[in-house]
């Protein structure tokens, strides 16, 4: 992990996406462990190393080459045979690039211009100590009071298009 860049994160005022991305990242490693969470301390940073972007459903060389390192025994060494056959059945069916903190770290600077493109849509007083989606949300205000959440739930698809938008 790049310590030096947390400044970076924070400054960037995108809690939200940041959020959204570690918790893939968690969900995804939980998933394979099938939400045993105490197994977590078991994955070493070879097999994190060995996962990263890879697309096992989809992929069949990824598939292959997953299996070559389970086979010898490089890919998740500190579980029992069971578990890691119960381990490989989940791990064929993730679909998407799996995530870990090394490609976040290289995908917070698409980030980074996302961040720029949604400051200019929605410029913000540079007194305020928000993120970009409280922005957002602010900009939609009504004169009913309604509730963060409910305003969170009415213009979060809206807000996930200008986000792709941005990119």
């Amino acid at each position: 992990m790049r310590i030096g860049l947390l400044h970076k994160l924070t400054a960037m005022h995108c809690d939200e996406p940041v959020a959204c991305y570690w918790e893939l990242v968690f969900t995804t490693f939980s998933r394979l462990v099938g939400g045993r969470d105490e197994l977590l301390l078991l994955i070493d940073g070879v097999t994190v190393e060995l996962l990263q972007s890879r697309v096992p459903k989809f992929s069949s060389k990824d598939l292959q080459s997953l299996q070559v390192e389970l086979e010898e025994g490089r890919l998740f060494p500190n579980f029992s045979e069971g578990t890691r056959q119960d381990i490989w059945a989940r791990l064929k069916e993730i679909d998407y690039p799996i995530p870990t903190l090394k490609t976040f770290f290289k995908d917070r600077l698409y980030l980074e211009v996302a961040q720029s493109v949604m400051k200019r849509l929605f410029v913000q007083p540079r007194r305020e100590k928000i993120t970009i989606d409280q922005g957002v949300y602010g900009k939609y205000d009504t004169p009913v009071p309604v509730s963060m959440a409910l305003r969170q739930e009415w213009l979060g698809s809206d807000l996930l298009e200008f986000w792709r938008f941005s990119f």
